[in-house]
């Protein structure tokens, strides 16, 4: 089994995490987010990822309960990406560890109606801050579709550099025509 390497014991509660940035809060997922995320996991939102709109807010459920397990069993860290001032959602964003990569993998959604505000570029910088400061790794990995130039300049904005391309078949039954970036540990990053 994979897990993600802790630099210190002990190692946080990661169902108990809250990580901040000027304008986010980044909270752990969990059962209060559900029907938010079912609503905002679109068609639109799911085009250059893996997995497809969920049907029914059950597999939503499912989805926050898997990931509540991976966190206790320290393989991933997913959070719901809220606006600091009035706790409005945004997204999600997550660190996983995979098999495919040693390093960790960065992952990020944010909802249809805050596209544009630099959100996602500000929420995958706070997780990476807090991986590289929590974490052994000298890299983090963000796999993103050659077309979503939005997410590519996220990974490119940390010093991103694309060490692969792939082509991954998606739960709808399409590919992403992905390429790998590799984001660096900054130098100068000391967050505790």
């Amino acid at each position: 089994m994979v897990t993600l390497k802790f630099k210190r014991q002990p190692v946080p509660d990661l169902t108990q995490l809250s990580i901040e940035s000027d304008r986010l809060l980044l909270e752990t997922v969990n059962r209060q987010y559900a029907n938010l995320i079912f609503t905002e996991f679109t068609e639109i939102i799911t085009q250059y990822m893996l997995p497809r709109p969920p049907e029914a807010v059950e597999e939503t459920m499912q989805f926050i309960e898997a990931s509540r397990e991976g966190m206790n069993k320290l393989r991933e860290l997913v959070c719901v990406v809220l606006l600091k001032s009035d706790r409005s959602f945004l997204g999600c964003c997550g660190l996983h560890a995979r098999q495919v990569w040693p390093e960790p993998e960065l992952g990020i959604w944010i909802k249809k109606g805050a596209h544009g505000s630099v959100y996602g570029r500000e929420a995958v910088t706070a997780m990476a801050g807090w991986a590289f400061d929590h974490l052994i790794a000298d890299y983090l990995i963000y796999p993103v579709d050659q077309a979503n130039l939005p997410s590519r300049k996220i990974a490119e904005s940390l010093g991103g550099i694309v060490f692969a391309e792939k082509k991954v078949p998606t739960a709808r039954g399409t590919f992403l025509n992905e390429v790998v970036y590799r984001i660096p540990k900054p130098l100068n990053l000391s967050l505790s």
